[in-house]
């Protein structure tokens, strides 16, 4: 019976000697190569905006050789075999790289998060107008799978309010706002135009360019199809009537005749853009 004794040496080129010793003192060497396994980066997750014909490229990074590449979703169902993939629906997506000689990397795993632009209608806006503490509260209960953020815009369509977590804007005069709807995963802002309708309380006609005339305030014709307004005096006489889209509203004259400092009511019938009649009376001073 012969004995062998096996030593493995590694040499300076990372190959490993196979020395084999038989009993009869002879040798045989067997180099072996010794190969290293596939490597590369990945990023954990990333979001994907769905739209119409949602898409999202993903790519693995820094490789440290040229590989095949198979990436498959959380059914084991091939996506790629290319270093990158496109990906259509969230989920959880994972890819091995294979070198040439068949070694495999260990899998890595990328989670696709969905997200989207707000969707928002006239019934999601509740509003609180006419009143002393004007506010818009936003109901965020079906705005999309998104993260969302709320500013809100004057007339001018510059900042009143800069983006905030809370869907909520107190403390507003009458006009026409804009409400800016954006998701914090980057897949767009929504924007709203918004009517907060307020009837002045007074106005001064003395042609000072300020406050001259008296009409409603935050009418717009995105919301509105038309208004009219009628003015009378305590005794009920109608003094004056006007059309909202074609006047800049009432001057404080009858017949061509100043009227005097007093009180005035008025009656105001809003057709909103749905066919729907709001009307409003009140009352206001005018001061000379």
């Amino acid at each position: 019976m012969s004995t062998f004794i096996i030593l493995f040496n590694p040499n300076e080129n990372g190959h490993n000697s196979l020395h084999v010793f038989a009993g009869c003192y002879d040798e045989t060497t067997i180099e072996f190569i010794v190969r290293e396994k596939p490597n590369f980066e990945l990023q954990e997750t990333d979001v994907i905006c769905i739209t119409e014909r949602p898409r999202l490229e993903v790519s693995v990074q820094n490789p440290n050789g040229n590989y095949s590449y198979e990436w498959t979703d959380e059914l084991g169902v091939i996506v790629s075999s290319d270093i990158s993939a496109t990906i259509t629906q969230g989920g959880t997506y994972t890819v091995v790289a294979t070198s040439s000689f068949g070694c495999q990397s260990d899998p890595r795993e990328i989670t696709i998060v969905e997200s989207s632009i707000a969707m928002l209608d006239d019934s999601q806006i509740a509003l609180i107008d006419d009143s002393n503490n004007n506010s818009i509260t936003i109901d965020t209960a079906n705005l999309g799978i998104g993260d969302y953020e709320f500013s809100l815009l004057d007339e001018q369509l510059s900042t009143l309010v800069d983006f905030q977590d809370n869907p909520f804007f107190d403390n507003l005069e009458g006009g026409v706002y804009t409400v800016l709807i954006r998701d914090k995963n980057g897949c767009g802002v929504l924007s709203k135009e918004i009517s907060l309708i307020t009837f002045p309380k007074f106005f001064t006609p003395n042609n000072d360019g300020y406050n001259d005339t008296w009409t409603i305030k935050g009418y717009s014709r995105n919301k509105f199809q038309r208004g009219t307004i009628e003015i009378y005096n305590r005794f009920g006489k109608l003094v004056g009537s006007f059309n909202i889209d074609s006047s800049m509203g009432w001057n404080g004259l009858y017949n061509g005749n100043l009227l005097p400092s007093n009180d005035y009511w008025f009656v105001a019938k809003l057709i909103t853009i749905n066919g729907k009649l709001r009307m409003r009376r009140g009352h206001f001073s005018l001061k000379r």
